[in-house]
């Protein structure tokens, strides 16, 4: 915090006592749905006139006539699973009409712009939390994914600036500031790092209820996700841009009454000792509360609103048409302002042709990629035929002749409806292998890889099928 902040926040401090007293015990459900409990300190920060709904979220008025809603400030936490300032980075992708906009905001009365001394790790933050989704998208069974984010003529993530010229930093007041700098496009995520604290509280986040599982959902409208500088590092970004598209959604498998979920080392979680996922952040703990790329059939995201959706208008995934190039985006100019690849296992040997029973299924299943004579061959195999229902496994693929195809791309295919689709695509290491880690949430599948046709020599060349049972 800047030293002369201190000034501006010793109102908000001792309003918000209660919420560091509390810390400990304190949830989003407690202080937005208990007046006994933070009501009172909740409006503060929220500024402005909020009226609180009937299905617990606050709905808040802005000068322009511009109505939001959320369900409070998110608090600051400690301990495992919060932190992502370190970490693999992965670019998003540039795109122009729905695609999240990063901005930064100072308090102008008490600071000057640190614009161009934070841009780069602004730029890495989000390329972290691009990494995370793209993560969670390949182990719940789906593509790769990736934000779709507004750059400047380099192809930099973009990140502009504005200042709130009052004194609070309310979560009405930097909205009314950005959205007064021109920052008003309906259909864009803002993102915004402020330069300064709040006592006790990380960010705020846009929200929603809708959970219709189409592109018509209210969540696909934008919105205006906020981080204090405290929390920059934090897993709060992402979570703020996770309101902003949808999650959670009340009734889905395990949220908690608050919007949040009770997964433990997750995004959109709050702690919980009901339901503790693994030490490392995820992106939706399980894949079954608000982010799945690859739900199946009565799974409740294969019904409801689901970030990992097509439907999402602001995540682009590996098997959806990639934008074209955008053109150099003029942003709102605000006013004048004072990884290594795994270890491959070794020598694998190829996969035996299919038996006669796996020929009659792939007839059966529909169409099957044009394979011609090859030359190399393209291998699959597992070292956990029978994993554990939902747990994660490890497929490997590799070809058996590897001279000159190092960095060539494979792709793995998942039998589904009938026939083989693209589960993802990887390129192939040193030694022509990758390993493709995911999560079984099935009972039975059926696996193939398959190595495209490179040139006129090297034709198209699939492996056999590998089946995987979980247990």
């Amino acid at each position: 915090m800047h030293p002369r902040w201190n000034r501006v926040a010793t109102r908000a401090s001792i309003l918000l006592l209660p919420i560091l007293l509390l810390s400990a015990q304190w949830s989003p459900a407690k202080a937005d749905r208990d007046p006994m409990l933070g009501r009172a300190v909740v409006e503060e920060a929220l500024g402005g006139d909020p009226v609180l709904l009937p299905n617990g979220l606050y709905r808040l008025e802005l000068s322009d006539g511009y109505e939001l809603t959320t369900h409070g400030p998110d608090p600051v936490l400690d301990g495992p699973g919060t932190d992502l300032a370190s970490g693999p980075e992965r670019a998003p992708v540039c795109a122009t009409g729905n695609v999240m906009h990063v901005l930064y905001a100072h308090p102008a009365l008490v600071s000057t712009s640190r614009l161009d001394a934070v841009k780069d790790s602004i730029r890495s933050q989000i390329r972290r939390t691009n990494a995370l989704l793209n993560e969670a998208a390949l182990e719940s069974g789906g593509t790769n994914a990736d934000y779709k984010v507004l750059c400047d003529a380099s192809g930099e993530i973009r990140v502009d600036g504005f200042a709130n010229t009052t004194i609070f930093p309310y979560y009405t007041n930097i909205v009314e500031a950005a959205r007064q700098a021109g920052f008003k496009d309906p259909n864009v995520d803002y993102l915004i790092f402020y330069d300064g604290d709040f006592p006790g509280i990380c960010g705020f986040g846009e929200f929603r209820h809708d959970t219709r599982p189409g592109a018509e959902n209210r969540n696909n409208l934008g919105g205006y996700g906020l981080t204090y500088e405290q929390c920059w590092f934090s897993r709060t970004p992402m979570h703020e841009n996770g309101h902003n598209q949808g999650a959670v959604q009340t009734g889905a498998p395990k949220e908690d009454g608050s919007n949040h979920c009770t997964d433990h080392i997750d995004v959109m979680c709050y702690p919980s000792v009901s339901r503790p996922c693994p030490t490392t952040l995820e992106f939706d703990c399980g894949y079954d509360t608000y982010f799945d790329a690859a739900p199946e059939a009565g799974e409740w995201l294969a019904s409801h609103w689901n970030l990992g959706s097509r439907a999402n208008r602001y995540i682009l995934f590996g098997d959806s048409p990639a934008p074209a190039a955008p053109p150099p985006v003029a942003a709102p100019v605000p006013s004048p302002q004072p990884s290594a690849s795994p270890s491959p296992e070794p020598s694998p040997s190829p996969e035996p042709s299919p038996t006669s029973s796996e020929e009659e299924e792939t007839e059966e299943g529909g169409p099957e990629p044009d394979v011609e004579a090859q030359d190399p061959a393209t291998g699959i195999q597992t070292a956990t035929p029978r994993p554990i229902r939902g747990r994660r496994f490890t497929i490997q693929l590799w070809l058996t002749s590897c001279k000159g195809h190092e960095g060539t791309e494979i792709q793995l295919l998942r039998k589904k409806a009938g026939a083989f689709v693209t589960v993802t695509r990887r390129s192939l290491d040193e030694d022509c292998v990758v390993s493709v880690r995911t999560r079984a949430r099935f009972d039975r599948a059926v696996f193939r890889a398959v190595w495209e046709q490179q040139d006129e020599d090297h034709h198209t060349s699939a492996s056999g099928i590998l089946r995987i049972q979980t247990r």
